[in-house]
């Protein structure tokens, strides 16, 4: 028997009637601690991934406008010409493959080790974090040698010889080539929150502000410069901007890490210090040597095209600028990336516990949410924000006008890499082989054999060569049609993504699960497809028709109250102001939801789904509610209501309430052992202490009465927590 100390209840009264539980077996455990510690985050099924996409939804929209506003107007000011962009990202790009074949996979290695040792060697997952650390700095000082070699005696020789100091300065980041370290860590430790909360502050906010402060800076600093310039001097300052926002994701990485690591006793000064086994350092460059086959390829291939981009287009440079600019706003089209992704995770979920049925109906929903994510989101990009640019660009007289045509074909790309992303991260994360066997009549399903890396791997390998092979065909045929332009580089991986997004799905169904999602078509394909179409005409005339009658008559308006021209032409962009906010935050439940909902987009137990989702979306719950209840108003109304329900849907619930008891179970295991073990693991951690102090390892002994006293907190014995930080306290004034 065990008496647990449950946490604060909502009510004193109950606080006072419960402050203990008795605990005599698993069930109690699952029924008193377990059940009271889950949250929708613990729910199998499909809400999570979709709570997960909408939980970031209201950190995508302030991203996009920042995106939208450099992109329209503080860009065309602040850096006016295309070259600064394309300068830029031909250094990045040129030095992309080196930094790669350094970088030894070791990523992916801690994606690999950590999440095992983490629970079971506390100790060992640290040894992975520091090899990296030190790895990544040694090498990095190789990669700022070889680099500082390549510009003095070879650079002089080619056409881009005058990016020799740009090339100088972006080869520093590779030391200390760490600073996103904890990043990586965080995210092998499933702490997607603080993760997001890193990337939010780091990419959209801190690093636009140094972008444009820099670029000021040394762009005009060196504007009287001889053999400088505006151009170059801003060229120099915009890498700069780009790279000093890293350390702030060093700082605030740190900061989480050493807050998740607490109960362990570790921080993230005890992880750069350099402390690793043999063993750590073969497993780590075994394991990521491998993963970075593909990659490698990859990368070449886009050294080779840059070079090739550099050799025959007229005016590279501001070329490539233009369609850099042109491909981060298109690279909007792929809104729905991450969440197919994480599908993966779901699928693996599923289908690695012989969840026949509940595979099938992840494979469909993912599917179904693909497409209504996608599809509302697209038809604005291409349809309403082409117009709204061009009229704040316009306004600047810039050359930015002409990266403007170049989005809709650019959003192409990355709308594929949406639908051949689900595939590929299931084929990354799933067993091989699911055995069965009987068992007092009943089939049991076994444990997942082996893994499908190797190819996984291959494909990207095959992916890479196809692509180049497409590439020099696009390039030969290029005469007959006008010549190589940029949008020859726009369309050339548009085959080879398509031939992939079959592919992958065509492998899944022929090794891994036989898909039946059939009818997914009538969800994802003939509702999608309706309310897109209709959408796509609303915004059609709303942007094509209304808004020059509104940007014409607010322009008439603030002229004739005596504005200055310039204000009032900025002043005009109001109304496509208020457009993209509509488009973002009402459109979606106004529009395009009660459009889906009246064709059949939903049954009910998906719309169940986005219910859940909706309770779990965090910052984004107020739009998501709305969403939500807009699209159960049209539904219930809907003469399609359910008229394309998916298929053994209640057989997929009831798989997934399964595997939610299975984990319970597990849980409850854990936490029985847990709690008889623990005295055992603090006497096992004492004897460690004490050969630590015999051994003068002043660290190491701070660190086990640490981690004793927050184990003893962690189990609700204050009394001994409080004996082992005396123990601390005691140590340290010896010292």
């Amino acid at each position: 028997m065990i008496n647990v100390k449950l946490g604060r209840q909502k009510s004193k009264k109950d606080a006072a009637a419960s402050e203990q539980v008795t605990i005599h077996d698993e069930k109690d455990v699952i029924e008193n601690i377990v059940k009271k510690r889950e949250t929708g985050w613990d729910e199998v099924g499909f809400a999570r991934p979709i709570g997960g996409f909408f939980y970031n939804y209201i950190l995508f929209i302030v991203g996009a406008l920042i995106v939208l506003a450099i992109g329209s107007t503080l860009l065309p000011a602040i850096v006016p010409y295309p070259e600064i962009f394309g300068y830029s990202t031909i250094v990045t790009g040129y030095f992309r493959l080196l930094f790669t074949l350094f970088d030894a996979g070791l990523g992916d290695a801690l994606g690999r080790f950590l999440p095992e040792y983490r629970i079971k060697n506390p100790k060992r997952a640290m040894e992975y974090i520091s090899f990296f650390i030190w790895f990544q700095m040694i090498t990095g000082l190789v990669q700022v040698t070889m680099v500082a070699m390549f510009v003095l005696y070879w650079l002089p020789q080619m056409t881009i010889a005058h990016l020799a100091w740009m090339m100088l300065i972006y080869s520093t980041v590779q030391f200390p080539g760490m600073l996103s370290v904890f990043g990586n860590v965080l995210r092998s430790y499933q702490q997607f929150g603080k993760i997001q909360l890193i990337s939010f502050l780091q990419d959209t906010l801190v690093q636009n502000i140094t972008t444009v402060v820099f670029t000021l800076l040394l762009g005009y600093g060196f504007n009287n410069v001889p053999g400088v310039g505006f151009v170059m001097g801003a060229s120099i300052g915009y890498i700069v901007g780009q790279y000093v926002d890293d350390f702030l994701a060093l700082a605030l990485g740190a900061k989480f890490f050493s807050d998740v690591m607490k109960t362990t006793g570790f921080t993230a000064l005890d992880a750069m210090r350099p402390r690793f086994s043999k063993a750590v350092v073969k497993e780590s460059l075994d394991f990521g040597l491998k993963t970075m086959i593909g990659p490698t390829f990859g990368t070449f291939f886009e050294f080779f095209r840059l070079n090739i981009m550099i050799l025959l287009l007229p005016s590279y440079s501001t070329w490539v600028g233009l369609l850099s600019l042109a491909k981060g706003i298109a690279g909007l089209a792929n809104i729905a990336g991450p969440m197919a992704n994480w599908t993966g995770i779901s699928f693996s979920e599923a289908h690695n516990n012989g969840k026949t049925n509940l595979t099938f109906h992840y494979t469909k929903s993912a599917l179904k949410w693909m497409t209504f994510i996608s599809f509302f989101f697209l038809p604005q990009i291409l349809i309403t924000l082409p117009p709204l640019l061009f009229s704040a660009v316009k306004i600047l007289g810039s050359d930015w006008v002409l990266a403007i045509p170049l989005i809709a074909p650019a959003c192409i790309e990355p709308l594929l890499s949406t639908f051949d992303s689900m595939p590929f991260s299931v084929i990354a994360k799933v067993g091989k082989k699911l055995g069965t066997k009987q068992k007092d009549g009943k089939i049991e399903y076994q444990a997942m054999t082996g893994h499908h890396i190797l190819e996984r791997q291959g494909f990207s390998i095959l992916e890479t060569l196809m692509s180049f092979g497409v590439f020099l065909l696009f390039i030969w045929l290029a005469p007959f049609f006008g010549g190589v332009s940029v949008y020859t580089f726009i369309f050339a991986p548009i085959p080879v993504k398509i031939i992939f997004v079959i592919i992958g799905w065509a492998y899944i169904n022929k090794r891994i699960v036989k898909l039946k999602i059939k009818d997914w078509i009538g969800q994802g394909v003939i509702a999608t497809g309706i309310a897109t179409g209709l959408f796509c005409v609303f915004l059609a005339i709303l942007t094509y028709v209304l808004y020059p009658i509104m940007y014409d008559a607010t322009l008439a308006g603030f002229r004739s109250a005596d504005w200055s021209r310039n204000i009032a032409e900025y002043l005009a962009l109001l109304p496509g102001i208020l457009i993209i906010l509509a488009a973002l935050l009402v459109f979606p439940a106004c529009i395009f939801a009660p459009l889906y909902s009246t064709f059949g987009g939903w049954d009910d137990y998906s719309l169940e789904d986005f219910r859940k989702a909706a309770q779990l979306s965090g910052p984004s719950k107020g739009i998501t509610m709305m969403m939500y209840n807009v699209s159960k108003f049209f539904h219930d109304r809907s003469p399609w209501k359910n008229k394309f329900a998916f298929k053994n849907t209640d057989l997929a619930l009831k798989e997934a309430d399964e595997l939610l008891q299975i984990r319970r179970d597990l849980d409850a295991k854990i936490i029985m052992e847990k709690k008889f073990k623990y005295l055992d693991d603090l006497k096992e951690l004492q004897s460690q202490a004490d050969a630590a102090i015999a051994a003068h390892d002043k660290v190491e002994t701070h660190r086990l009465f640490r981690y004793m006293a927050s184990i003893a907190e962690e189990n609700k014995d204050e009394a001994l927590a409080k004996t082992f930080r005396a123990k601390m306290a005691n140590f340290d004034e010896e010292k």
